[in-house]
């Protein structure tokens, strides 16, 4: 597998505190004018992304994070047990905690039905525009 490039390396290291990719490129020293170009390729190289998962594990063993402290933290946000909780700290708790659940998962469903008519309405839209 190949090593990252010393550039490639500082745009790891952005990307992975920002998950931005086009501030990290720009912060990694690509052009504004080609960076969203070039996050988007170094972020389907292989090496690229095992070096992104590297520092992102880094990161959480150095902080103690887990899936579950976030979540707790989220929670008690969410629930104004903090002592600087505002309506709006504990309304975007909420909203990350619903989103890590899946609320907001899209729901697919399918819809089948038959309109007859005795007229054809599609053909009358023309003439009811005509007079306005």
């Amino acid at each position: 597998m190949a090593t990252p490039t010393e550039r490639q390396e500082l745009f790891i290291t952005e990307y992975v505190k920002t998950r931005n990719g086009f501030r990290s490129a720009v912060k990694a020293g690509y052009s504004e004018n080609s960076a969203r170009q070039q996050a988007s390729r170094l972020l389907t190289k292989q090496h690229i992304l095992k070096r992104v998962e590297e520092e992102s594990e880094q990161i959480q063993a150095r902080n103690n994070l887990s899936a579950d402290y976030i979540v707790n933290k989220l929670r008690q946000e969410a629930e104004g047990l903090t002592n600087d909780a505002t309506a709006s700290s504990r309304v975007k708790a909420l909203d990350q905690l619903a989103k890590i659940a899946g609320v907001y998962a899209p729901v697919k469903s399918e819809v089948e039905a038959n309109i007859h008519q005795e007229d054809d309405w599609l053909a009358n839209l023309d003439q009811e525009e005509e007079f306005h």
